[in-house]
């Protein structure tokens, strides 16, 4: 049997189906290690559990050496430390190395981890990628401006998805952003040149160094104008036609950037640009899977537990690769202004329309706070042979459905 142990600091509906995943590997005992309550553990989760081990941060690598060490003292070696929050994996790497668990490394977790450090690494390797600046003073802020001009993007070197990240437009936009953030070497403030085109992510299944499978996600529009406008109601497709020659340049050059970034074994998340002139830009990898449904979809559109693929690909460094039979989709439900949801208007509509399209709903709670990240109140997902037909899905929701708020 092979111990693991999984740590999860808060119970995310993403973080527990990578649970499962790992959970329900054969020859796998799983030790859960969080600071959340095992009442919040689903009853399907529960039985497949070998320990439950609580702290009071989860995000501290002090108090994780402190249960791990106290896990080996009762039940004998841990094989394993995994987990999928971006803000955990140096803190991991670090475990690791400490208690001599194999994994990735501290040196390649800070390389994916660290933005500016990784845009670095691959503009040293031809890669790609936004001009940066990683300020610490203002003196170095305006020379990269004089350099780069408006608009710019502000965001922390250590950022995760869009959280915290600004869209600087003007002069006055960044004199304000500084009166909310001073600059210093304990808190530089990563800025880059903003990008214009279409984005679009990249995920791939790496074994041992060797790229098994990728798929290839657009986003309509990206996540940082959909922050900045609370009006967008915003959707991503996976097309079925990954194999087009339009992908043959983003292959090799993500294939590259995960190269010299250093991964092993597991599923990486990068975010690129297609310029208007056709030219590729890559924004930033990640050592994890995806999130904002991202990861569902994909497994919707290949038919596969991805949750649990990614386990086996992190404990067992094997990853059987599926092949895409769908293109699939995720519209996102966001409601307009402030306030709670007061009603969801559309819906049975849009379940009359598209019938067995609908793979998955999570529909917004009435009396519940609007939720004003990119993710919104609620989603849709959808899958179909077919892309235009998901296309054409995602359209009809996003003008039929509509949150109220009061």
């Amino acid at each position: 049997m092979v111990h693991v142990v999984f740590v999860a600091p808060y119970f995310l509906r993403a973080t527990l189906q990578f649970i499962a995943g790992a959970a329900t590997l054969p020859n796998v005992r799983l030790t859960l290690v969080t600071q959340d309550r095992l009442a919040n553990v689903p009853p399907s989760i529960r039985p497949n559990l070998f320990r439950f081990h609580r702290v009071e941060n989860a995000l501290d690598a002090s108090q994780l050496l402190v249960a791990l060490e106290e896990l080996r003292h009762k039940v004998g070696p841990i094989d394993r430390l995994i987990g999928t929050l971006e803000e955990l994996q140096e803190t991991l790497a670090d475990v690791r190395r400490q208690l001599g668990i194999p994994g990735m490394t501290p040196e390649t977790a800070r390389r994916f981890r660290q933005k500016s450090l990784m845009k670095e690494i691959l503009r040293g390797h031809g890669i790609p990628c936004a001009k940066h600046c990683l300020a610490v003073d203002r003196r170095q802020l305006d020379a990269f401006v004089d350099k780069v001009g408006y608009p710019l993007v502000a965001k922390p070197p250590a950022g995760a998805g869009s959280r915290a990240t600004y869209q600087i437009n003007q002069a006055g936009d960044l004199e304000d952003l500084l009166s909310r953030n001073h600059l210093s070497e304990k808190s530089p403030i990563l800025f880059e040149e903003f990008i214009m085109g279409s984005e679009f992510t990249f995920e791939s299944a790496w074994i041992h160094g060797q790229m098994k499978w990728h798929s290839i996600t657009r986003y309509y529009p990206s996540p940082l104008e959909v922050l900045n406008n609370a009006w967008i109601q915003w959707c991503i497709l996976l097309p079925r036609e990954i194999d087009h020659p339009y992908f043959d340049d983003i292959r090799q050059i993500a294939a590259q950037a995960n190269q010299c970034l250093g991964i092993e074994n597991g599923i990486t998340h990068l975010e690129w640009f297609r310029r208007s002139d056709g030219s590729i830009a890559v924004s930033e990898v990640a050592a994890r899977p995806p999130g904002g449904q991202l990861t569902s979809i994909t497994g919707f559109a290949h038919d596969f537990n991805i949750h649990r693929e990614w386990a086996r690909s992190v404990v067992y460094n094997q990853f059987e690769a599926p092949k895409r039979c769908y293109a699939a989709g995720a519209a996102f439900l966001r409601g307009q202004g402030r306030g709670r949801v007061a009603a969801v208007n559309g819906i049975k509509k849009i379940q009359e329309e598209l019938g067995s399209m609908i793979v998955e709903m999570k529909l917004p709670e009435i009396g519940r706070p609007h939720n004003e990240t990119y993710e919104g109140d609620g989603y849709i997902l959808v899958r179909h042979p077919i892309t235009a037909a998901v296309e054409k899905a995602l359209s009809r929701i996003i003008s039929t459905v509509r949150v109220v708020l009061e």
